[in-house]
């Protein structure tokens, strides 16, 4: 007896318990026509209070746009695709009020008519600004489409330029692209590469004129209040947030890339950026180009776009001022005369024999009255120089080597070991440092 109820234990088949579930079938397509591939499509609970809260099933569009949403539980449903933030219901609508509500049946496949989504033609030309002629260029891209990483809880945003491309006469279109604020980007190495913010709307934008060029020249030359040259400086120059194009450096980005899904500057959504969003990320990624001055306090600065910019001069040591230059489609000639004077100075050797190595051998410091502390390091000459507003300054020298020190500092008149040296806005006197040989027995 217990060997037959093994035996029918055995055999006996096991009851499978039925789940009851749909299938649901669409696809997505621009209004253009073209499939939306690789695309996130859901579908959601249509009795929710919180539309788009809950996410019954989620699945990718192929390559034709088409989806299959398999194993969804009998009832009422939205189609819900697109940013986490705002997204879109079928048959394209943000308010879920008028969103289709389909009918999900046990064993049965619905099928949703096609989601269009409106993608945006925008064709232009790109025009030699030198000569008004079409060119074309290496590479001209369209950034970005924004989108979630995940689309219920997420961290990242992924950014995919939208590239296309240019024709020999400069002419150049793209099929489709998402409305809302992007920007060009526009790479080729015979010219200033540069980003352009664009608003693209939800009606085909034709006739675009993009014109580039090498850039414009930037002569300019450097002097103190006294119209003395100054003999040197940093100079970087950045591009004001007004302008409407900004350099591009190096190779425009290509493939997707990820940001932070963090409130940008003006509060809006990474996937939504305002137009100051895109023009202050433009600006960022412009940053900043670093000059030094040639000879009598001379510089140059080619290939710059035309525009505003902010030049900050820093000449070492000392302290540093800012001025707003415009530039235009031909060679600028700027002179900035800085709201200071340069002060000149030598170090001298006392006493015959091998002159030390002057350059860098000792430091100068000048400290004016507000504690503010500049300093410098001679060269090979002795020669060295400060450049700071008039007023008075205590002097010291601080000796670099161990075989000299320093046994006087004046401007030919005072003792500025005791006495302050006093700068006038016009003819400083040069100060004057005299070392000399230390005694052997003598202590740092």
């Amino acid at each position: 007896m217990l060997e037959f109820l093994l035996l029918a234990a055995l055999i006996q088949t096991p009851q499978t318990v039925h789940q009851p579930a749909g299938t649901v079938t669409g696809a997505l397509r621009t209004n253009e026509g073209a499939p939306m591939a690789s695309v996130r499509v859901g579908v959601v609970p249509a009795d929710l209070a919180d539309a788009g809260s809950v996410v019954q099933a989620i699945v990718q569009t192929d390559a034709d746009g088409r989806y299959q949403i398999e194993n969804v539980p009998p009832g009422r449903y939205h189609i819900m695709t697109g940013r986490v933030d705002s997204p879109l219901f079928h048959p394209g609508v943000d308010d879920v009020r008028r969103a289709t509500t389909i009918i999900v049946a046990d064993g049965a496949t619905t099928q949703v008519a096609d989601m269009v989504f409106v993608r945006t033609r925008v064709s232009g030309r790109v025009v030699d600004a030198a000569t008004g002629m079409g060119r074309r260029i290496d590479s001209l891209s369209i950034c970005c489409d924004y989108s979630p990483i995940a689309i219920r809880s997420f961290t990242e945003v992924s950014l995919a330029p939208v590239g296309t491309r240019v024709n020999d006469d400069g002419t150049f279109e793209f099929s489709a692209v998402t409305p809302g604020n992007q920007y060009f980007q526009v790479f080729d190495p015979n010219i200033v590469s540069f980003n352009l913010p664009i608003t693209v709307g939800d009606t085909d934008q034709t006739g675009i004129e993009l014109k580039v060029s090498s850039g414009s020249e930037i002569r300019g030359k450097l002097v103190d209040q006294s119209g003395t040259p100054i003999g040197q400086a940093q100079i970087s120059m950045k591009p004001q947030p007004g302008n409407f194009a900004y350099e591009l450096r190096g190779n425009a980005p290509q493939g997707l890339a990820q940001t932070s899904n963090s409130p940008l500057p003006s509060g809006a959504s990474p996937l939504k950026p305002a137009i100051d969003d895109i023009q202050a990320r433009l600006q960022s990624l412009a940053g900043s180009r670093m000059f030094s001055l040639g000879a009598n306090g001379t510089f140059n600065i080619p290939g710059v776009l035309p525009g505003a910019y902010v030049l900050e001069i820093s000449p070492p040591g000392s302290y540093s001022t800012k001025r707003e230059i415009e530039v235009g489609p031909q060679t600028a000639n700027v002179q900035i005369d800085l709201p200071f004077t340069q002060i000149p100075g030598k170090v001298v050797v006392k006493g015959d024999g091998p002159a030390p190595a002057l350059k860098d051998s000792i430091r100068v410091f000048l400290y004016a009255p507000n504690g503010r502390v500049s300093f410098s390091l001679p060269d090979a000459d002795g020669s060295f120089f400060q450049v700071l507003p008039p007023g008075e300054y205590r002097v010291e020298a601080q000796s670099l080597t161990t075989d000299y020190s320093v046994l006087s500092i004046s401007d030919g008149k005072r003792d500025l070991s005791a006495e302050p040296y006093i700068l006038e806005r016009a003819g400083p006197p040069e100060i004057r440092i005299l070392i000399g040989k230390r005694p052997p027995d003598s202590a740092e």
